[in-house]
């Protein structure tokens, strides 16, 4: 019987051309990092022993587009061929150094070119949707948008003072308990709630060799959010308020209570679902804070290809931290030591 030993290689292209045939002698490492609810991160280091990195049609150029596969032969069986899409991704950083000599490209998943980034703009809306301002931008941005999020977030006014269309949008999810992942040719808006119910993609066992740190942080968690309104119409001021169930970890709930002064337009026609929605964004901000309390961070694991940011595992054999966990950040590297993953896991929230 024939055996082959597992091996994996990244495929690469650099504006559009297939060249990982030229770099694949040359090439120390590529490390790709899928960000949650930020940008994903490429960076490849490459010998340059002749330097011709340095010259002209061989020096990257910023907003140059990479785009890369991983790929895994006989990974788990002979004859195995299993690929992973990283995506596309803009040059935004080169570093060069030596000896001996050595070209680093870094590059994000965000077009570099786009206004949208860096551009400080100020303007109004009134009367408006987070879903328009979001299109709205996205549109001029020529990106096509993924919107995730059942609610409808309506706005009295919202005012953009010297803020780029991004930090705008980041403000606003920030705000709402959201997330939002910005890609070169997209915008995704979306609520980590959704990705924590799905079923989990793999089983991490705690075992002697395996490289972990485990953070249980008490700062800026709360038991309870409590959100007010003064509702125009009613004349009234409402109230919606969620009480997560007894915490894990704790001898005793701390009675932590996250006040939120609600300014914006309530849907509803009457109090009662004008209530029933105010408690809805209470869990989602109280969820939004207390997400980070547990987090696990595992280096030098064995790469998959199944597993990515917002996909969720089990954690087995460690003790009162075993459960279910999302994949918050992942970093892939192909090097010396073969492809290896390292993940960094929030423990999911059971409300």
């Amino acid at each position: 019987m024939q055996h082959k030993a597992a091996r994996a290689y990244a495929l690469v292209k650099y504006e559009g051309v297939n060249i990982t045939k030229d770099i694949t002698e040359d090439l120390i490492s590529v490390n790709y990092t899928d960000n949650l609810d930020s940008a994903d991160e490429l960076e490849l280091n490459i010998k340059d022993i002749g330097r011709k990195w340095l010259q002209h049609g061989w020096h990257p150029r910023k907003g140059d587009k990479i785009d890369v596969t991983i790929v895994g032969e006989h990974w788990d069986n002979f004859g195995d061929l299993k690929t992973y899409p990283c995506g596309s991704f803009q040059v935004d950083a080169i570093t060069y150094s030596g000896p001996p000599s050595v070209i680093s490209i870094k590059a994000i998943s965000i077009d570099i070119k786009a206004n949208y980034k860096d551009e400080k703009r100020n303007k109004s809306w009134e009367n408006v949707t987070l879903k328009d301002i979001v299109s709205e931008i996205t549109s001029k941005a020529n990106k096509s948008l993924i919107y995730e999020v059942e609610n409808i977030i309506k706005y009295k006014r919202v005012d953009q003072s010297l803020e780029s269309d991004l930090q705008l949008l980041k403000r606003l999810c920030e705000q709402e308990g959201l997330s939002l992942k910005s890609a070169v040719d997209k915008l995704i808006v979306f609520n980590k709630e959704k990705y924590e119910k799905e079923d989990v993609l793999g089983v991490i066992e705690l075992t002697p060799y395996l490289n972990f740190t485990i953070d249980s942080d008490d700062v800026d968690t709360y038991d309870s959010c409590v959100i007010e309104y003064y509702d125009p119409i009613l004349k009234e001021t409402l109230k919606g308020e969620f009480k997560a169930p007894e915490r894990e970890g704790y001898k005793e709930n701390t009675d932590r209570v996250l006040r939120v002064k609600e300014n914006n337009s309530v849907p509803g026609e009457s109090k009662e679902e004008k209530e029933a929605f105010l408690t809805k964004k209470a869990k989602s901000k109280l969820r939004s804070k207390n997400s980070n309390e547990t987090k696990v961070n595992i280096s030098n694991r064995k790469g998959d290809f199944i597993t990515w940011a917002g996909s969720t595992v089990t954690l087995v054999n460690f003790g009162v931290y075993s459960g279910k966990y999302v994949v918050n950040k992942i970093t892939r590297t192909i090097g010396d030591s073969g492809y290896k993953q390292s993940l960094e896991l929030n423990k999911t929230l059971e409300y």
